[in-house]
């Protein structure tokens, strides 16, 4: 008769459990000895859950007790123990190295999952490049084809609120963003004395946002935001004297609508006491194809402080106010609340 086992082992101890025999056990210091040396039987509290094998041990051997044995040729017409065909073989150093394995990657991807959501949530915030915080950065600003914007706006006097003002080429400057003239043929001008801001588009001048008591245009980043195919203008301004704000606005090429996305003084979670700029960010863990990496749009609270005159700007960026994305096809502000700035 042969027994199937089951072995254990666990430093210099090894068991072979009886398969098919309940209770029956073996043990030694290696599989091989166990296999050749007593067989034990384990004395059950329940007489009715007694096997037939340990009650015919129990007529051979009664002696002891807790633990009874009877040698292994003996042992109910036992013959041999199957020692070459154990059935799983188990070493609990091995079993403990593996649960701590497992352990350790759950809980590492239970964190990569929550750091996803949060940095869905957030705008992906946390897994993009981030705006240097401590690096002073500055808006451009040049001469460059103000004679060509002035002859097609002309010397004219300001009217309504701009009324006292001249839009002359003496005040005017050209303060097209890098981002924006590496990316369309649109030219944006600011005069220094009014902030009045324009943009000169396919050889038309169109006003792009309020200035009036603010500092007018303050820089703006292409965005194709309804997918024509035509860059727009995701622009950054302020305006109010008595109640000063911030406006992020979208100017759209095709139609020269401009639209409000948002102001300061809609959001009370945002600092209306600094003004806004918007910018883009990717993300800085992306390795694919340059052409579509994902692009965000980020809006940031700033210091502010001008040069000699208004359309020099200089700008510390104090924190991530909210982000700009779509929502059927209309642009939305999400602001980020305290926690996640």
């Amino acid at each position: 008769m042969t027994v199937r086992c089951v072995w254990e082992h666990n430093g210099g101890d090894s068991i072979l459990y009886a398969e098919n025999f309940v209770g029956a056990f073996t043990r030694g210091p290696s599989r091989e000895e166990a296999g050749a040396g007593r067989i034990y039987l384990m004395r059950r509290r329940h007489p009715g859950a007694r096997s037939e094998a340990f009650r015919r041990a129990r007529l051979q051997d009664r002696q002891g007790a807790g633990h009874r044995y009877v040698p292994a040729h003996r042992a109910c017409g036992i013959s041999r123990i199957d020692n070459k065909n154990v059935k799983g073989v188990w070493d609990m150093r091995k079993l403990t190295a593996v649960f701590l394995v497992v352990l350790f990657l759950c809980m590492l991807l239970s964190s990569c999952s929550t750091t996803a959501n949060e940095s869905e949530a957030n705008g992906s915030e946390s897994e993009t490049s981030q705006i240097d915080t401590q690096e002073w950065m500055h808006t451009e600003c040049s001469k460059d084809y103000v004679k060509e914007f002035m002859s097609i706006l002309g010397t004219v006097k300001g009217d309504g609120l701009l009324s006292g003002y001249d839009l002359d080429e003496e005040h005017c400057y050209n303060v097209t963003p890098s981002a924006v003239s590496e990316s369309t043929d649109i030219k944006i001008f600011k005069f220094s004395d009014s902030c009045a801001s324009f943009a000169l588009i396919d050889g038309e001048v169109f006003e792009i946002c309020p200035s009036f008591g603010g500092y007018g245009f303050f820089n703006a980043v292409p965005w194709d935001y309804d997918a024509d195919g035509t860059m727009d203008l995701l622009i950054a301004s302020s305006w109010g004297s008595g109640m000063h704000r911030s406006e992020i606005s979208v100017f759209n090429v095709k139609t020269k609508q401009s639209k409000v996305i948002c102001t300061s003084l809609e959001h009370e979670n945002t600092n209306s006491e600094n003004d806004w700029f918007v910018a883009t960010q990717s993300p800085s863990s992306y390795t694919g194809d340059p052409k579509e990496v994902p692009i965000f749009y980020v809006v940031y609270s700033a210091e502010m402080k001008s040069g000699d005159s208004l359309v020099d700007l200089s700008y510390l960026a104090k924190s991530c106010v909210g982000s700009i994305d779509l929502e059927d096809g209309t642009p939305v502000f999400h602001p980020y609340k305290a926690s996640e700035e």
